[in-house]
């Protein structure tokens, strides 16, 4: 009988140690998981950020530009600001095509990885 009840302690502490195992592994994945996607997300930040600075910059040029060649500075500025307009609307229009499907399916590929 003490054999029986020696060996379902012993049992019952190796199934504790591999909770407790699985518990640690599953929270160093998560740790990984969560690590991975925010330095992604960071880095496009960061990017974003870069290129949107970079076409603000680009945008301002051509706007004193076109308005040096119409004689007048503020006509390149509209012309610019009606021209981005224009962007905004059909993005507004296609949003769906263009930004929201690949943001989703970048975030449902990255959550569907195996750990």
């Amino acid at each position: 009988m003490t054999n029986n009840t020696v060996t379902i302690n012993l049992l019952l502490k190796s199934i504790e140690a591999y909770a407790i195992t699985n518990i640690q592994l599953y929270k160093l994945y998560f740790i990984d998981f969560i690590s991975d996607l925010m330095a992604e997300l960071y880095s496009k930040f960061i990017v974003t950020v870069l290129f949107i600075l970079c076409g603000l910059f680009f945008l301002i040029g051509i706007s004193i530009w076109l308005g040096s060649l119409m004689g007048k500075l503020h006509y390149g500025f509209i012309l610019m600001s009606g021209l981005l307009l224009i962007v905004a609307f059909f993005l507004m229009q296609f949003k769906k095509f263009i930004i929201i499907n690949p943001i989703y399916n970048s975030l449902a590929k990255k959550l569907k990885q195996d750990p």
